[in-house]
């Protein structure tokens, strides 16, 4: 099992951070957070591959966690940065791919 597979076990069973379901700097949280989830997702459960749409709205969505990770809490944090990470992991493999 390689590392994405395995941090994204580990990432299924963190909760969503508490107070974090509001938008920070004119990003909703939430919705990043279902965005990049259902991108990972997606790219496991359809043997490692994303089309150039997902690819993109991925990119999207990680360079908005790297542009405010660094104003939540301690646990969100935490939790967006593991995202963040996640994500960054999906778009190197798809990257390679191509």
């Amino acid at each position: 099992m390689n590392d994405l597979y395995k941090l994204w076990n580990e990432f299924q069973n963190q909760k969503f951070p508490t107070g974090l379901g509001e938008e920070i700097d004119v990003a909703d949280l939430a919705d990043i957070d279902g965005t990049i989830a259902g991108c990972i997702s997606t790219f496991i459960s359809s043997g490692e591959k994303l089309d150039s749409e997902q690819s993109k709205i991925l990119q999207i969505c990680v360079s908005e966690l790297e542009k405010i990770t660094n104003n939540l809490n301690e646990e969100g944090k935490t939790y967006f940065s593991n995202l963040q990470t996640l994500g960054n992991l999906v778009l190197k493999q798809v990257s390679n791919a191509s």
